[in-house]
């Protein structure tokens, strides 16, 4: 999976999305988490989705361009299989 940053997130396809989201929150959480959106909250938002479908959110702070920033990278978590002997 590809690694990206916050700047590179756009908050021009809210309109697109957040309608598809909004039923999977708490009307108390959703006022909360989906009122005025922001880059960060996308990432609060992204995060709390993954979790819901074993999936993370990875983060690390790296250098770029002789500025430190965090990078992002959504990570679905693969489940062991049980192993079981008949």
């Amino acid at each position: 999976m590809r690694w990206f940053s916050k700047e590179e997130l756009s908050l021009e396809t809210l309109d697109e999305w957040l309608p598809l989201v909004e039923p999977y929150y708490l009307p108390c959480k959703a006022e909360r988490y989906l009122g005025e959106m922001t880059k960060s909250r996308i990432l609060t938002v992204l995060r709390h989705l993954l979790k819901a479908t074993d999936g993370e959110l990875k983060y690390q702070e790296r250098v770029l361009q002789g500025k430190k920033t965090m990078v992002y990278q959504v990570f679905q978590r693969v489940l062991n299989p049980v192993v079981t002997f008949d």
